[in-house]
Formats: structure tokens, sequence, C-alpha cells
């Protein structure tokens, strides 16, 4: 996918003062069963032989085998928190080491590997919540160091998160490597936990992550960055401009003028329009010529935009901030652009929804199969590639499901095969597909939805099970934002022919 542009805005919460009165465990997870006062198991990744009943059940992408996640609880709790127990179990044949694979993408580094990778998404408030850390770096979330389940057996996680508003009722719980489990109802009895108490003395708690989410569709000239209250459109410059030159097209007119609609929308005050080019030429020629693309825009935006009060602001920046890969044609299209950032327009209030459909469980073997991608790539003839879900939830968050098998007699790498071509292919380091769904009626692809620290609502293709070996099945997932008027797309993967009509559950 690629990585576009954004303001990174890392939206934390206020201090929350005083001590939360929830368990972190000083110590790393046992491979005994570890019952806490009340009879339950620790909730520090340590094994068990828990039976609690679960909301709801996936697949999970880890390396050593098949698994289930278990969520056993989604609750409200002290000082505007939220806490998310969940359970992972080993259907395998050999142990399965859980240590490094629960945490989250681009997080901190710390000699005891903690379960800090679980988070709520609320699409309806395109926000995300993270588990909180005290000033003295704890994560208020279970260590993971020996979390190392044999097979039958089970480990059990608890992270504490800063919660989303009080009406928001239903929320989307993310645990990595395992499909997103959606429409998932906010409890207010949360379970005790075993473990030393948060000493004041010690330091109190940080502010939480809580992150705006980044929805991205693309157009054939346009494509559309919506992130929180922010809106950034890039232009193709093949479209505004002749090669080299600074001068509109007189195709731009049409462009420029559905982008000033948009502004004159939204109520914000300050437009931004910032120029890019390739790497093709020099600085001293591109910086230049984005600058003085961006000051085109600018004055036609102006003569176009009636609502008056604005200020524009324009900057040149030349190559620099590529969001897709120079070394590809397409690629060096994306990079070639005018972004042009204003307040989001309001969007019309959504119409009123039914009650959600739960997540369906999963309790081992194969999961339903709406649709089969053909492989157009003579190296992936040997690879089935089967949608297993496109299910939308009543916050809007779409979330299709697919499996991959490896029909072959060699091992098969998953990590890079799925990158669409041009694109970055990473957020920073994490791996990501290029699957894409399709409007192909309005010319419109929707990208994998992300938030402003670069983290894809998707399965991290470069971690867990990310190579195949003769006869293996491996699970993912990838969420998107879609207009509710869209009851089916076509499905873009890399390398397979394009999956059409596949209707939203």
């Amino acid at each position: 996918m690629p990585v576009v542009e954004s303001r990174m805005i890392g939206v934390r919460m206020a201090a929350v003062a005083g001590v939360l009165l929830l368990a972190v465990s000083g110590c790393g997870g046992s491979s005994k069963k570890s019952p806490s006062a009340s009879g339950h198991p620790s909730a520090q990744g340590t094994e068990t032989d828990s039976q609690a009943p679960a909301i709801a059940s996936q697949p999970m992408a880890q390396k050593d085998g098949p698994a289930r996640v278990d969520l056993l609880s989604v609750d409200r709790s002290a000082n505007n928190s939220v806490t998310v127990r969940w359970r992972v179990v080993n259907l395998g044949t050999k142990q399965m080491d859980l240590s490094r694979i629960m945490g989250r993408d681009n997080g901190k580094f710390t000699a005891q590997p903690v379960a800090d990778g679980v988070s709520l998404v609320d699409a309806t408030g395109e926000k995300r919540y993270f588990p909180y850390y005290n000033t003295s770096e704890q994560c208020l979330c279970s260590q993971t160091g020996d979390a190392k389940p044999q097979p039958g057996k089970s480990a059990e996680f608890y992270a504490v998160l800063a919660a989303p508003p009080a009406s928001v009722q239903q929320t989307a719980v993310t645990i990595p490597l395992t499909p997103v489990f959606q429409g998932i109802p906010i409890g207010t009895k949360p379970r005790a936990v075993s473990g030393a108490e948060i000493d004041p003395a010690k330091g109190s708690l940080k502010p939480a992550d809580i992150v705006p989410l980044i929805s991205t569709v693309e157009g054939t000239d346009q494509a559309t960055d919506d992130s929180g209250s922010t809106r950034s459109v890039r232009l193709a410059t093949d479209v505004l401009f002749a090669i080299n030159k600074s001068e509109l097209t007189p195709a731009a007119q049409a462009v420029l003028k559905q982008v000033a609609q948009q502004i004159d929308a939204s109520s914000g005050s300050t437009v931004k329009i910032d120029g890019y080019t390739d790497t093709t030429g020099n600085d001293s020629i591109n910086n230049p010529l984005s600058v003085a693309r961006a000051q085109a825009v600018q004055k036609q935006l102006q003569s176009l935009v009636t609502r008056q009060g604005i200020t524009y602001q324009s900057n040149g920046h030349g190559s620099a901030d590529p969001i897709a890969d120079n070394g590809t044609d397409v690629g060096r299209r994306k990079n070639r652009r005018v972004t042009v950032t204003f307040a989001r327009p309001t969007p019309p209030a959504a119409a009123p929804t039914a009650a959600a459909t739960p997540t369906p469980t999963w309790t081992g073997g194969k999961l339903p199969v709406v649709a089969t991608a053909t492989a157009q790539d003579p190296k992936l003839k040997d690879v089935k590639l089967e949608i297993n879900s496109l299910h939308r939830d009543t916050t809007g968050l779409t979330t299709m499901t697919w499996t991959l098998t490896n029909n072959g007699s060699g091992r098969f790498s998953v990590a890079f095969t799925f990158v669409a071509p041009g694109q970055l292919g990473t957020y920073d380091g994490v791996t990501v597909s290029g699957a894409t769904l399709v409007d192909s009626a309005a010319k419109l692809q929707y990208l994998t939805l992300r938030d402003e620290t670069k983290g894809c609502i998707c399965t991290r293709l470069n971690s867990g099970k990310g190579d195949l070996e003769a006869g293996d099945s491996v699970t993912y997932f990838d969420s998107y934002e879609l207009p509710s008027s869209l009851s089916g797309v076509d499905i873009s993967f890399p390398g397979f022919t394009k999956v059409t009509n596949v209707q939203v559950q």
C-alpha cells in the first residue's frame, strides 16, 4: 500500500489523574498455570486450560501452526479506560511462540515484550485507541516473554486501553495477526486481574495514544485521503500540466472546479497547496517546478472558490516525500502530484442502520468461501486465493478476510508477493497487502484503512506466518471504509485477475 502524506498528528488524551486500580504484573508469564485470587487464570500471557466463554473467535496467522484467538471480554473500567481480554489457543502439534508478535506496529522496543498491539477501532469517530503506559514506561497490558503454549494449551492476555466516548457502545477490536473483531458491544463489568497495583509513587499514567484513521480513495486523476477533520486531495500533475511545464492545461479546469466545490463545502479558513515531482531530473529543476505548479493551482482555486475569508499557502517540495516507488512508471506518476489540504467537509448524516451482524465465530477447520481469485502471474499458479467474507458493521468498517493455500511442492513466500506495482509496499517496514476494493462504475479504488502512525488495519504480512510450506494455508484480513450505498465491489489482488461483484454482507 502506498504511504500517502498525512499530518501525522498524534492525538492524545488528557492526562489521567490518580491510580488506575487495575493490575499490571511485575514479571513475565509462566509456563505453569497461575490462578488469580478469584480463581481465574492469570492474564499475563500464561499457559492455561481456561474454558471461559468467548464473545467471538478468529484464526491467527502465526508461524508455528494453526491457532485460534478467543475474544473474552471488552468492558469499560476505571478512569475512562476499556479493558480487553483475549485467549490464544494452540491448535497445532508443536509449541507456539507468542512472545514477540503481540506488540504494536512501529511500537517501542522493550526488553520484556508486551501485548500493546491490541486496539479499538471506532470507524464512526475515525479514531484508533491504544493501551496505556505509565511514566515508568510500564504497559498496562500483559507481558508476553513467556507466552509459549504447548499443543492443546492456551495463553490469556489483557490490555487496558483509552476509552472511546461514552456514546460509543460498539467497537471493532484488533489483535495482531488476527482478523478484526467487528461490532463488539462494550460492556461494563471487567473481571479482576491478578498482580501488583500501579503505585502512584512510581509514576502516574501517561496519556494513551488516540490516533486518527486515514481512509484513501483513488481515482484515475486524483485521490482523496481523509484523516480526522482534514482532507487531502492529491491531483496528478500529468492531468494538470504538460511535461516540465507549470501552465495549467484545459483539462485542469474541470478537476480544480471539483476541488473548489469541496472547499466551499468545508468550514476551515486555511487551504494548503503542495507541489511534488518524481526523481527524474535533479533538484535544480524539480524544486522550482514544484513551487511554480503549486502557485498555479493556488491562483486557479482562488478564482473558483466562492467562500470568503480563506488563507492560501503554497509550497514546493521537489522529489521529497514520495508516496510510491520511483522505480516504476506507475509509482513515478503517483509521485508527480499537487496536494490540496483543507478542512474536511461535514459528511451527511448516516441513515439509521439495523443491529450489527456479529463477527462469525471460527472454531477450526475451513472457513466459508464467497469467491475465488484466479492467478494471473505464472509464479502464483500453485497458490489458491479464497475470499472468505466481506463484512460491514454498523460503524461503516468493512473487513475482507481471505485465505492463501500453497498447492505447490515447494515453499511460497508471502511477504512481498501481494504488494501492488508502484506502491512502496510497507508502512515503516511493516509489509501490507496491495488488495483494493474497486467501484468499477465510478472508477474508484478503496485502499486499506490505516492510522496516522502508519499502522494499517490489516494483517502484517512480514510477521507471523509469512512463508507457506507445501499444503499450508494462512488467513489474512484488510479493513476499509466504504460508503453505505456501495453494496457490491470488485476485488483486486496483485498477480490475480479481478474478482467481480462480491457482495458486502
